[in-house]
């Protein structure tokens, strides 16, 4: 699951409870989106771009892999929290959006990193910001959105692994082994509940309501029935051991 879980709780009419019905299982990795120029318009920084799209509103636009994504919501935020009023195009996927930004058909996009960062280092494209809280490892010489003049903006893209919590119960129950792996995993477990469900709630304002008593225990109910079930198998193996013939 990617950090679009998130976006979604604020965007659609859930058949479900994005926080209640649903257990973190653990993280894959996070990156930034790049806030990336085609070469023709004459912008190189976070505050450049603010002083032009308030000059000129919605004469900038900017394109995203489709309406309602993550990309999308990055140029809304953007857009919220430095007071401009920018454009959107929504295409078919980042691919279609890179290909227009190359042509000069729209001015920027708020790509994710892995298509987008390429084309920053062969130059086909200018990088003014990553919209991470942090700088990014793979453009340490590229500020944040918030160090350009944007105080507060972070949308960082994730991916984890989330299940319904019968399944997560079921899939740590499985084995002796998976339990141990289980309990050697807890911590990350819980770190990824720390982020994933405010992440949520974060997107969702006031239509998501943060379940304290769940962020808290849901973790640790998954991890108290893992050790549970392997002292029960230690338990088992010991008795299975006793009763062997001599």
């Amino acid at each position: 699951m990617s950090g679009s879980y998130a976006t979604n709780a604020a965007i659609y009419k859930l058949s479900y409870d994005p926080v209640r019905d649903i257990q973190p299982m653990g993280m894959i990795g996070d990156t930034a989106f790049v806030v990336a120029m085609n070469p023709g318009v004459p912008l190189k920084s976070i505050a450049e771009l603010v002083a032009y799209a308030k000059a000129k509103p919605g004469a900038l636009n900017y394109g995203s892999s489709g309406n309602g994504s993550i990309a999308h919501l990055c140029g809304e935020l953007f857009d919220l929290l430095a007071h401009t009023r920018m454009t959107h195009v929504a295409y078919k996927g980042t691919g279609p959006a890179l290909n227009d930004l190359l042509a000069g058909q729209i001015q920027l996009i708020f790509g994710s990193a892995p298509p987008t960062i390429p084309l920053v280092r062969a130059n086909r494209l200018r990088a003014i910001a990553v919209t991470t809280s942090k700088r990014s490892p793979a453009l340490p010489d590229l500020p944040t959105v918030a160090e350009g003049g944007v105080p507060g903006y972070e949308v960082v893209l994730w991916y984890g692994v989330l299940a319904v919590i019968p399944l997560a119960g079921r899939a740590l129950l499985a084995a002796p082994q998976a339990a141990l792996t289980a309990v050697a995993a807890a911590g990350a477990l819980f770190a990824f509940a720390l982020f994933a469900f405010p992440a949520i709630a974060a997107w969702g304002g006031e239509r998501i309501t943060l379940n304290r008593a769940t962020l808290q225990f849901a973790p640790v109910a998954v991890l108290f029935a893992v050790v549970a079930f392997r002292a029960f198998s230690l338990r088992y193996a010991r008795a299975a051991t006793r009763a062997e013939p001599v």
